[in-house]
């Protein structure tokens, strides 16, 4: 196409704890001070992907996939992912 597929997106996380906000000085609240729980965050996500289905901009068959990504990105910018392994552990 005319972007020549460099079209890819980005992404500046949230700040994982309020900590990190101050020491960063980042104005926007932190993953911990926006959501409670991961499960607050994902009924959250839920209810947004119930929205777009309901306007035939999602598919039902998608929504869980949608929650599954969305708990993997929670994982990564609340900084709860597990260490990386090495592929032969």
């Amino acid at each position: 196409g005319a972007s020549g597929g460099t079209l890819r997106g980005s992404t500046i996380p949230f700040p994982a704890t309020a900590g990190a906000r101050s020491s960063a000085g980042d104005p926007r609240q932190s993953v911990e001070e926006l959501y409670a729980t991961k499960d607050s965050y994902l009924e959250q996500v839920n209810q947004a992907a119930q929205l777009l289905m309901d306007g035939d901009y999602l598919l039902a068959e998608d929504v869980s996939r949608v929650l599954e990504q969305a708990g993997q990105l929670y994982d990564v910018f609340s900084a709860r992912v597990p260490e990386a392994q090495a592929a032969n552990d």
